[in-house]
Parts: C-alpha cells; structure tokens; sequence
C-alpha cells in the first residue's frame, strides 16, 4: 500500500512538474500574441486603407476615360455636322446649269 501511494505521488508530482514546465512556454506565446496584436491591426489597417486608395483611384481613371470618351465622340458627333452643313451649303449654291437630280442624290 506504501509502494502504491508513493507511485501515486511520484506521478502526481510529475504530472504537475510537466504541466508547470509546459506552461511557461505557453505564456510567453499568449504574452507575445499580447504584444502583436496591435501591431496586426496596424498592418491590417495598411492594408486595408490601401485598398480604398487604389480602389478609388481605379474609379477615378474609369471616370476620366469615360469622361475622355464623351468628350471625343462629342467633338466628332460636332464636327461631322458642321462638315455635313458645310457640305449643304455648297450644293445650295451650285448654278441651276448642274443637274438637280444628281445633286438630290449627292444631298441624301
């Protein structure tokens, strides 16, 4: 019976032996996980406000080549019909000697 109780403290005192040994380490990653943590956030803000950046700045170039876009198909749009009036204006003022009905062919 002796022999049992001493086996059943030499385990215990073991087993407590291993479960202090193990816990030091343990605390030093919970103390260091501690420490990071802030710093996560910083970095996960980072990247975070970067993303917003470039996203925006991605909405911005899209915006300035639509807007680039409008602008140039509105000059072309602008220019074709004053061409077109210019090109009116000449065949209103052909003499009546040209023939009319080519003239009703080039006009349409």
């Amino acid at each position: 019976m002796a022999t049992e109780k001493l086996v059943s403290f030499i385990l215990l005192f073991a087993s407590f032996g291993l479960g202090l040994g193990q816990r030091e380490p343990s605390l030093e990653v919970m103390n260091a996980l501690k420490e990071l943590q802030p710093r996560y956030r910083e970095i996960q803000d980072f990247a975070i406000n970067r993303l917003t950046e470039a996203r925006l700045n991605s909405s911005q170039v899209i915006f300035n080549f639509h807007t680039d876009v409008i602008t140039t198909k509105d000059q072309f749009v602008r220019n074709t019909v004053e061409e077109e009036q210019e090109v009116l204006t000449i065949l209103d003022r052909q003499p009546e000697a040209v023939d009319r009905t080519c003239l009703g062919f080039v006009r349409n």
